[in-house]
């Protein structure tokens, strides 16, 4: 077509169904809640563009068959749920620090559409500016992303970004800003009156003149309780300005939930080194300010997370028939600070200032594997232009906060370091790209020890693994995006 011509095309559908054999694994997929048992979600849409507006109708259909599974012992966490608190609501983390993350949507299957990766942009000079609901990822991550990711159901919010790398004696600079609001669960409380938080959110990232393989970036997000809908855009310029105090830095045994705004922001940093087939990246993020310049050099690691990763690959041949082999590794720690024993430190993505912490809809932000986590991964590919095919193992520790914060009353004598909530897994991936579309599948087998920190044994020489609650479970992912 002529330039500046209108343009309408349809978005490629895509399907994507997951199974669970025993227990849910959902990891950065949006709406949609991979419980146990099959899970599917339908991506489809039209993408229209001028001169200078582009609109993105892309809604989300998704549907759970949401099977019973293994859930929290109530005897290892006697704490009672406030008044009000939904059943199935995380029983881990409740005062004074807490978080919207439902451990089961539900007791039966359920379905639900989403506006999705749906935007509304329009184009002003060098900026572009609009409406939105699609997902944002920040950072450099391939597997987590600590600020924002896929992980939730994308949040309806109105932004501002630059339209493309701006060019300048010292480098590129691209930045976006946002302010949006954020939705409770269904499984949370039953107070309307809490059910909305507004969140601003600001990203920058540089790539130097005389680097230009380096990226550098920054990013911040803020969030609070807000009444109703019209006080969402209020609140655009908190990604600017500092806290009102330091809602987590509380003394010990002080358990009060006094309302207000909380935050999260990192720094990253990625490098690629092309001749040599490399890119190493990482990512540092912290959730409170040091109170003064002493206080980052005494206690600099104080709630400190991070992400470090990288990827390299190399050809196997000069023929293009060959493959290329490519190694990814990647490690997020998000468990909390060693400075806990000085100084309050809460868990990633809870607070006690937003009683729903940094979730949307029951999901977390941020890294897919939640509060209080770390996890490993590694994957060797073989790939080509048209097919990749390789395997990958994984290991995650499961809110390894919660162990050590909420204490235990069912047998106090236990020895903590057999109890670790941890899923370790492994399989094989490939993806094959025809006429017809794209088809891509993962199948994975693991097991989770010690489920929601289910071991009544003793540690050491008298341990009996038959007595604690170990769950095998395999998962099945397929993906299928149409040509067009």
């Amino acid at each position: 077509p002529a330039p500046n011509t209108p343009q309408i095309r349809l978005i490629a559908p895509e399907v994507r169904v997951v199974h669970n054999s025993a227990i849910p694994f959902s990891l950065n997929d949006g709406p949609l809640w991979a419980g146990a048992g099959n899970n599917t979600m339908v991506t489809a849409g039209i993408d229209a563009r001028g001169s200078r507006v582009t609109l993105v109708v892309a809604p989300q259909f998704i549907w759970s068959a949401n099977r019973p599974f293994e859930m929290p012992d109530p005897r290892f966490f006697p704490i009672p749920l406030p008044a009000g608190r939904d059943s199935l609501a995380s029983p881990f983390h409740i005062r004074p620090n807490s978080i919207d993350l439902p451990v089961r949507f539900g007791r039966t299957a359920f379905s639900h559409v989403y506006p999705g990766q749906s935007t509304l942009a329009v184009r002003l000079g060098r900026f572009e500016t609009g409406l939105s609901t699609e997902n944002q990822w920040w950072g450099p991550g391939i597997r987590n992303a600590i600020v924002l990711s896929n992980n939730a159901t994308g949040f309806p919010h109105f932004f501002v970004r630059t339209g493309g790398p701006w060019h300048t004696a010292v480098g590129s600079f691209e930045g976006r800003w946002l302010v949006g609001g954020l939705s409770e669960s269904r499984y949370f409380d039953r107070d309307p009156a809490n059910n909305l938080r507004s969140i601003s959110a600001l990203a920058l990232t540089w790539q130097p003149r005389w680097v230009p393989d380096l990226t550098l970036g920054v990013t911040r997000s803020v969030y609070a309780p807000v009444r109703n809908w019209g006080h969402v855009p209020l609140d655009f310029f908190d990604a600017l300005v500092s806290l009102p105090g330091r809602p987590n830095d509380r003394p010990l045994g002080d358990s009060t939930q006094t309302p207000g705004p909380d935050q999260i922001y990192s720094w990253f940093g990625r490098w690629v080194f092309p001749a040599a087939g490399l890119e190493v990246y990482g990512e540092f993020a912290k959730t409170e300010l040091p109170s003064s310049v002493r206080d980052f050099l005494i206690t600099p690691g104080h709630t400190l997370g991070y992400t470090l990763g990288l990827q390299w690959a190399k050809p196997l041949g000069a023929a293009a028939a060959l493959p290329a082999v490519r190694l990814q590794a990647e490690h997020t720690w998000l468990e909390r600070s060693a400075t806990f024993r000085q100084k309050p430190v809460e868990s990633y993505y809870t607070s006690r200032a937003v009683v729903q912490g940094y979730t949307n809809e029951g999901q977390a932000l941020g890294a897919a594997t939640g509060p209080g986590s770390s996890s490993h991964w590694i994957a060797l590919d073989f790939v080509n232009r048209r097919w990749e095919a390789g395997v990958f193992a994984g290991r995650i520790r499961w809110d390894n906060d919660a162990l050590y914060t909420v204490a235990l009353t069912i047998a106090p004598y236990l020895s903590y370091w057999c109890m670790h909530d941890v899923s370790l897994f492994g399989g094989v991936r490939g993806s094959y790209r025809g006429s017809w579309g794209t088809l891509s599948a993962w199948v994975s087998a693991g097991t989770r020890y010690d489920i929601f920190f289910r071991n009544t044994v003793i540690c050491g020489r008298d341990f009996r693994p038959s007595q604690a609650t170990d769950v095998k479970n395999s998962t099945l992912e397929l993906r299928y995006s149409a040509p067009f």
